[in-house]
C-alpha cells in the first residue's frame, strides 16, 4: 500500500509540475516487495491450486493433491523470491527504528 501513495504522488507531483525526489532506498524495496508479491500470489493460485477443483473430491484428497503440487512445484527461485521478501521487510523495519 506504501509504494501505492508514493507511486501516485510521483505521478500527481509530475502533472502539477512539481520536482519529486529521487525516489529513496525504500521505494525500491516496496517496488521489490510488490513484484515478489505478484509473482507468490500467481504462484499459489496456479501451481499449488492446480487439479484440485472438483465436486468429486474429498477434502483429504485436495489436500493432498496441494501437498504434492507444492513438491513438485517448489524450487531454487521460490526461495530466492522469499529470501528477497524477507530482507525487504527487515529493511522496511530497520527504517522505522
Amino acid at each position: 500500500m506504501y509504494f501505492m501513495s508514493q507511486l501516485l504522488q510521483i505521478i500527481f507531483l509530475k502533472k502539477i509540475g512539481r520536482v519529486y525526489t529521487f525516489p529513496t532506498v525504500s521505494f525500491f524495496t516496496d517496488l521489490t516487495l510488490f513484484i515478489t508479491s505478484a509473482l507468490t500470489i500467481n504462484w499459489i493460485t496456479h501451481n499449488i491450486t492446480h487439479d484440485t477443483k472438483g465436486k468429486e473430491l474429498s477434502e483429504e484428497e485436495i489436500y493432498f493433491r496441494k501437498l504434492n503440487n507444492i513438491e513438485h512445484s517448489i524450487d531454487y527461485k521460490f526461495e530466492y523470491i522469499f529470501s528477497i521478501i524477507i530482507f525487504c521487510l527487515l529493511y522496511k523495519v530497520l527504517d522505522m527504528i
